[in-house]
């Protein structure tokens, strides 16, 4: 079970399983055994979302599974939408959302404080994406609330007005 953000720590576990070593030096899982269950402490949460690489779409390094079969192809050359975020973490407290088991559970005093991507790493995402998948014909912000402060939202709108020109579908709370 893979608990938290795991960027940081899933190339240690893809490598950790490949090479057969003992998964205890990997954080942010829980794993059975049969001696019982080994719960690994929760690494911290990225601060600098910057540093997170930008998808690589094609079909080269892509595999799905559909219907019980993997699929060695990127389903988004089929796609007419493409999903991103700009942020994460989430300033409410609802109690009906997974947000509040993380605030309270996961990442206690850090998680509903907003980090959020530069205007730049996202337009560069998106203008990789327009280039690389021609179907592409909306953006799909799946931020929890689509929430940009003041002086990055201006500059959000004029770069994605200039270099994107997509529609997009975002949730906001006003």
């Amino acid at each position: 079970l893979c608990r938290g953000e795991m960027e940081s720590e899933i190339i240690k576990l893809t490598e950790t399983i490949y090479e057969s070593r003992s998964l205890l030096f990997v954080k942010n899982i829980w794993f059975n055994t049969d001696i019982g269950i080994f719960k690994k402490e929760v690494s911290p949460l990225i601060s600098d979302l910057n540093t997170i690489p930008i998808p690589v779409i094609d079909n080269e390094q892509a595999a799905y599974i559909e219907n019980d079969r993997f699929q060695f192809k990127e389903p988004y050359f089929k796609n007419s939408r493409y999903g991103t975020m700009i942020n994460r973490g989430c300033p409410y407290k609802c109690t009906y959302c997974s947000n509040e088991f993380m605030a309270k559970n996961v990442y206690p005093n850090t998680w509903n404080h907003i980090r959020y991507r530069s205007v730049g790493h996202v337009i560069n995402e998106l203008n990789n994406v327009k280039k690389t998948l021609r179907n592409i014909k909306r953006i799909n912000f799946y931020d929890e609330v689509f929430r940009l402060p003041q002086e990055m939202h201006k500059e959000f709108c004029s770069q994605y007005k200039k270099y994107i020109k997509l529609p997009f579908y975002c949730m906001f709370y006003p």
